[in-house]
């Protein structure tokens, strides 16, 4: 892999203009993620647009994947499916929606990485704008391992020492708390059966989660000048510690589109 090319494809798509999202409701009603109650908005121009943006950022900074991005933004385009009612589907995780999902990408003989990857950050461009528009005052109480916004796990963390662990969604890129010890993927709050990998020279760690299989990439300290981070930039830049995951034999549960049904045996079973 080419990782100076892979991380400035993460660069150019983090600098992407995010949807703005207004009058985003309190999430946490019965445990449910925000977009599970209130579905979001797309119209099929805006879904059309957001693909051209992201192809075009891959055909430009991963040049192995220009074709085939090609061949994916124009089977969307020339695609009959209803776009305004399909893609809350994909957001809320529904069953229909994955299997038509798999329909498409098996019926228009895509790669289904780069349609995946494709689909994941379009979907991230129309969505991370509800994620940035949630107070933290509303999310202080959810304390739990997947998104109150749209149902995702997380893929970074944010170590404070104020602040605890802040968990950074892995599609709307939503932020909330969540207890400094233990699993977020499955539940597990023992530290047993968690290992700690730092990467020497820089505030980059990764967790590796036996007790399911699972990991998560971490920033120890403030992450930046006012304390933020831009997880799609952190994810670019950390994808060695992806790789050091793989080799021991861990998974990404936050790359899934699906992680509902992808992963329906259980996170355990995935090792």
């Amino acid at each position: 892999m080419d990782w100076e090319q892979m991380e400035e494809l993460y660069q150019a798509l983090s600098s992407l203009p995010t949807i703005q999202r207004e009058g985003v409701p309190p999430s946490g009603r019965q445990g449910a993620p925000l977009l599970f109650l209130e579905p979001p908005c797309w119209s099929r121009a805006e879904w059309l647009e957001t693909v051209a943006r992201v192809t075009e950022a891959v055909s430009e900074h991963c040049p192995k994947w220009r074709e085939e991005s090609a061949r994916v933004k124009l089977a969307i385009q020339r695609s009959r499916l209803p776009w305004e009612e399909f893609l809350p589907g994909l957001v809320r995780q529904d069953k229909n929606a994955y299997f038509r999902f798999l329909h498409f990408i098996s019926r228009h003989h895509l790669n289904r990485e780069v349609a995946g990857f494709i689909f994941h950050h379009a979907l991230k461009l129309g969505l991370r704008g509800y994620g940035a528009a949630l107070r933290p005052e509303e999310v202080r109480d959810w304390q739990r391992g997947y998104c109150p916004v749209c149902g995702r796990y997380p893929h970074l963390a944010h170590l404070k020492e104020q602040e605890g662990r802040i968990l950074y969604c892995s599609l709307c890129e939503a932020a909330w708390p969540y207890p400094r010890l233990g699993c977020p993927f499955c539940g597990h709050s023992s530290p047993e059966g968690e290992e700690l990998l730092a990467w020497e020279g820089t505030p980059y760690r990764l967790y590796l989660y036996s007790c399911c299989g699972s990991y998560l990439k971490a920033v120890v300290g403030s992450g930046g000048s006012e304390g933020l981070l831009d997880p799609l930039e952190v994810e670019g830049k950390t994808l060695p510690l992806d790789l050091a995951a793989w080799r021991e034999g861990f998974s990404p549960a936050a790359l899934s589109l699906f992680p509902a049904f992808t992963f329906k045996g259980g996170l355990r079973e995935r090792r």
